[in-house]
Protein backbone atom coordinates (compact mmCIF):
# COMPACT_ATOMS: atom_id res chain seq x y z
CA UNK A 1 0.00 0.00 0.00
CA UNK A 2 2.81 2.33 0.94
CA UNK A 3 4.64 1.60 -2.20
CA UNK A 4 1.53 2.59 -4.17
CA UNK A 5 1.46 5.68 -2.53
CA UNK A 6 4.30 6.85 -2.86
CA UNK A 7 5.02 5.78 -6.34
CA UNK A 8 1.74 7.75 -7.17
CA UNK A 9 2.46 10.88 -4.88
CA UNK A 10 5.87 11.28 -6.67
CA UNK A 11 4.79 10.97 -9.97
CA UNK A 12 2.03 13.35 -9.55
CA UNK A 13 5.30 16.21 -7.93
CA UNK A 14 8.08 14.67 -10.90
CA UNK A 15 6.26 17.30 -13.47
CA UNK A 16 6.47 20.23 -11.18
CA UNK A 17 9.82 20.00 -9.28
CA UNK A 18 13.35 18.88 -10.10
CA UNK A 19 14.01 16.29 -6.95
CA UNK A 20 11.90 14.37 -4.46
CA UNK A 21 11.99 12.84 -0.99
CA UNK A 22 9.33 11.05 0.41
CA UNK A 23 9.36 9.57 4.24
CA UNK A 24 7.07 7.44 5.35
CA UNK A 25 5.92 8.71 8.79
CA UNK A 26 3.30 5.64 10.03
CA UNK A 27 4.13 2.35 8.70
CA UNK A 28 1.19 0.58 7.24
CA UNK A 29 -0.30 -2.21 9.32
CA UNK A 30 -1.00 -5.18 7.80
CA UNK A 31 -4.33 -5.64 6.65
CA UNK A 32 -7.10 -8.68 6.80
CA UNK A 33 -8.77 -8.50 3.34
CA UNK A 34 -11.25 -10.95 1.57
CA UNK A 35 -9.82 -13.60 -0.59
CA UNK A 36 -9.92 -11.96 -4.93
CA UNK A 37 -8.44 -9.38 -7.02
CA UNK A 38 -6.87 -6.89 -5.32
CA UNK A 39 -6.91 -3.61 -6.19
CA UNK A 40 -5.19 -0.24 -4.77
CA UNK A 41 -7.14 2.58 -6.21
CA UNK A 42 -4.86 5.99 -5.22
CA UNK A 43 -7.44 9.11 -5.16
CA UNK A 44 -7.15 11.98 -7.25
CA UNK A 45 -4.72 15.15 -5.76
CA UNK A 46 -3.89 18.12 -7.45
CA UNK A 47 -0.69 19.36 -7.31
CA UNK A 48 -1.05 22.28 -5.01
CA UNK A 49 -2.57 19.71 -2.55
CA UNK A 50 0.71 17.62 -2.87
CA UNK A 51 3.07 20.22 -2.47
CA UNK A 52 3.00 20.09 1.22
CA UNK A 53 5.66 19.36 3.93
CA UNK A 54 3.48 16.48 4.93
CA UNK A 55 0.90 14.87 3.19
CA UNK A 56 -1.76 11.62 3.35
CA UNK A 57 -2.28 9.89 0.14
CA UNK A 58 -5.70 8.03 0.32
CA UNK A 59 -5.58 4.92 -1.05
CA UNK A 60 -8.75 2.46 -1.70
CA UNK A 61 -8.24 -0.66 -1.28
CA UNK A 62 -10.84 -3.15 -3.89
CA UNK A 63 -11.77 -6.66 -4.07
CA UNK A 64 -12.62 -8.66 -7.05
CA UNK A 65 -14.27 -4.98 -7.88
CA UNK A 66 -16.10 -4.08 -4.42
CA UNK A 67 -14.67 -1.61 -2.22
CA UNK A 68 -13.39 -2.87 0.89
CA UNK A 69 -11.90 0.05 3.02
CA UNK A 70 -9.34 3.07 2.44
CA UNK A 71 -5.96 3.62 3.80
CA UNK A 72 -4.63 6.72 4.92
CA UNK A 73 -1.08 6.96 4.16
CA UNK A 74 1.06 10.18 5.30
CA UNK A 75 4.34 11.00 3.73
CA UNK A 76 6.68 14.07 4.79
CA UNK A 77 7.71 15.53 1.77
CA UNK A 78 10.71 17.98 0.62
CA UNK A 79 10.25 18.98 -2.93
CA UNK A 80 13.37 20.75 -4.50
CA UNK A 81 13.08 23.28 -7.39
CA UNK A 82 15.49 26.26 -8.59
CA UNK A 83 13.81 29.42 -7.82
CA UNK A 84 14.72 33.21 -7.91
CA UNK A 85 16.36 33.87 -4.55
CA UNK A 86 18.15 37.18 -2.93
CA UNK A 87 21.77 36.69 -3.00
CA UNK A 88 21.71 39.88 -0.27
CA UNK A 89 19.62 41.45 2.14
CA UNK A 90 17.00 43.36 0.42
CA UNK A 91 14.70 46.52 2.22
CA UNK A 92 10.98 46.64 2.03
CA UNK A 93 10.16 49.44 -0.94
CA UNK A 94 13.22 47.58 -3.08
CA UNK A 95 12.11 46.46 -7.12
CA UNK A 96 14.39 43.49 -6.56
CA UNK A 97 17.24 44.33 -9.36
CA UNK A 98 18.28 41.24 -11.56
CA UNK A 99 22.09 41.71 -10.13
CA UNK A 100 20.89 40.95 -6.27
CA UNK A 101 18.82 37.75 -7.77
CA UNK A 102 20.33 34.14 -8.25
CA UNK A 103 18.44 30.51 -8.86
CA UNK A 104 18.72 28.79 -5.84
CA UNK A 105 17.81 25.27 -5.28
CA UNK A 106 14.87 25.23 -2.53
CA UNK A 107 12.75 22.84 -1.02
CA UNK A 108 8.74 24.38 -2.33
CA UNK A 109 7.28 21.85 -0.34
CA UNK A 110 6.98 24.29 2.64
CA UNK A 111 6.18 27.00 0.26
CA UNK A 112 2.80 25.93 -0.35
CA UNK A 113 0.84 26.89 -3.55
CA UNK A 114 2.73 29.89 -3.53
CA UNK A 115 3.62 31.36 -6.84
CA UNK A 116 7.54 31.73 -7.31
CA UNK A 117 9.80 33.28 -9.88
CA UNK A 118 12.55 31.79 -12.32
CA UNK A 119 12.82 34.62 -14.82
CA UNK A 120 13.98 38.00 -13.50
CA UNK A 121 12.23 39.58 -15.94
CA UNK A 122 9.23 38.25 -14.83
CA UNK A 123 9.16 40.33 -11.10
CA UNK A 124 7.03 43.63 -11.14
CA UNK A 125 6.38 45.20 -8.00
CA UNK A 126 8.31 46.19 -4.81
CA UNK A 127 9.24 44.53 -1.43
CA UNK A 128 6.25 44.02 1.36
CA UNK A 129 8.95 43.35 3.92
CA UNK A 130 12.75 42.98 4.43
CA UNK A 131 13.84 39.90 2.06
CA UNK A 132 17.09 37.93 3.50
CA UNK A 133 19.73 36.65 1.86
CA UNK A 134 19.25 33.37 0.22
CA UNK A 135 15.20 33.30 0.60
CA UNK A 136 12.67 32.80 -2.31
CA UNK A 137 11.00 35.26 -3.66
CA UNK A 138 7.57 35.18 -3.84
CA UNK A 139 4.90 36.55 -5.89
CA UNK A 140 2.64 37.75 -2.74
CA UNK A 141 5.78 39.53 -1.40
CA UNK A 142 5.65 42.18 -3.93
CA UNK A 143 2.73 44.90 -4.06
CA UNK A 144 1.95 46.22 -7.95
CA UNK A 145 4.14 49.19 -8.64
CA UNK A 146 2.75 52.78 -8.46
CA UNK A 147 1.97 54.35 -11.64
CA UNK A 148 4.39 56.99 -10.15
CA UNK A 149 6.72 57.11 -7.01
CA UNK A 150 7.02 59.43 -4.20
CA UNK A 151 10.77 60.92 -5.50
CA UNK A 152 10.05 59.64 -8.87
CA UNK A 153 11.73 62.29 -11.74
CA UNK A 154 8.43 62.57 -13.84
CA UNK A 155 7.35 64.31 -16.65
CA UNK A 156 5.01 67.66 -16.11
CA UNK A 157 3.06 68.60 -19.02
CA UNK A 158 1.51 72.23 -18.56
CA UNK A 159 -1.37 73.14 -21.16
CA UNK A 160 -2.91 76.33 -21.59
CA UNK A 161 -4.61 77.36 -24.75
CA UNK A 162 -2.72 76.39 -27.74
CA UNK A 163 0.40 76.17 -25.89
CA UNK A 164 2.15 73.06 -24.35
CA UNK A 165 5.14 72.95 -22.31
CA UNK A 166 7.00 69.96 -20.47
CA UNK A 167 9.48 70.13 -18.18
CA UNK A 168 11.00 67.52 -15.59
CA UNK A 169 9.52 67.34 -12.04
CA UNK A 170 9.95 65.52 -8.77
CA UNK A 171 6.78 63.21 -7.56
CA UNK A 172 6.22 64.16 -3.73
CA UNK A 173 3.94 60.99 -3.26
CA UNK A 174 2.88 57.56 -4.74
CA UNK A 175 -0.17 57.32 -6.93
CA UNK A 176 -1.71 55.75 -9.71
CA UNK A 177 -3.12 56.68 -12.78
CA UNK A 178 -6.10 59.19 -12.45
CA UNK A 179 -5.09 60.01 -9.16
CA UNK A 180 -3.74 63.80 -8.30
CA UNK A 181 -0.60 64.16 -5.93
CA UNK A 182 2.10 67.22 -5.93
CA UNK A 183 5.11 67.75 -7.64
CA UNK A 184 8.14 69.79 -7.56
CA UNK A 185 9.16 70.99 -10.68
CA UNK A 186 13.08 71.02 -11.18
CA UNK A 187 12.47 75.03 -12.05
CA UNK A 188 10.49 75.98 -8.94
CA UNK A 189 10.90 76.07 -5.05
CA UNK A 190 7.34 75.50 -5.18
CA UNK A 191 5.29 71.84 -5.87
CA UNK A 192 2.28 72.16 -8.39
CA UNK A 193 -0.88 70.01 -8.31
CA UNK A 194 -0.99 67.45 -11.30
CA UNK A 195 -3.14 64.64 -12.65
CA UNK A 196 -1.54 61.21 -13.12
CA UNK A 197 -1.99 60.53 -17.05
CA UNK A 198 0.13 57.94 -17.79
CA UNK A 199 3.14 55.86 -15.69
CA UNK A 200 6.47 58.44 -15.45
CA UNK A 201 3.86 61.54 -17.09
CA UNK A 202 1.63 64.14 -15.00
CA UNK A 203 -0.40 66.98 -16.20
CA UNK A 204 -0.37 70.40 -13.83
CA UNK A 205 -3.88 71.10 -12.52
CA UNK A 206 -5.00 75.02 -13.65
CA UNK A 207 -5.68 76.35 -9.90
CA UNK A 208 -3.45 74.18 -8.31
CA UNK A 209 -6.67 71.55 -7.05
Amino acid sequence: TSQVAEQYLRQLLNDDVTRVDLTLITPIIDLQLPYGNVELKPRNMQVTQAMRQRVSVWIDIVVDGNFVRTVNVPFSVNAYRSVLSAKLDLAQGTIPPCESMQLLEVDVAGLGSAQTFTECSSIQGRLKRNLASGEPLLKAQLETPFAISQGDYVALQLVNGAIYLESHAIAMANGEVGQRINVKPSISAQSVRAVIVAPGIVKAIEGGN
